[in-house]
């Protein structure tokens, strides 16, 4: 289960390239291209800065009109996405 002191961590097997202002995550290890969305591409951004829910909470809270908790949802979403594909590690804070 991911908390605000959960650890993120991008793992070595993954790149990333802007394509028509999308980013592409690529796993070298499986060959698999992973897609997001502009609000993706700023959320990814902020992992390679934070490496934990509650900061990178807080930033997009302040760049974005969204209610705290729907925020908090869509990004535990994407968090455990990006894990499913072998694109995140996820440790227990």
């Amino acid at each position: 289960m991911i908390t605000d002191t959960s650890i993120f961590t991008i793992p070595e097997h993954v790149e990333k390239a802007i394509v028509d202002d999308d980013l592409v995550l690529l796993n070298f290890e499986t060959g698999d291209f992973y897609g997001v969305g502009s609000v993706g591409t700023d959320v990814f951004s902020l992992l390679e800065e934070e490496n934990k829910l509650g900061p990178i909470l807080e930033q997009l809270k302040t760049e974005y009109d969204v209610p705290e908790e729907t925020l908090r949802e869509d990004l535990i979403a994407l968090f455990n996405a990006l894990q499913e594909n072998n694109l995140l590690e996820i440790t227990d804070g």
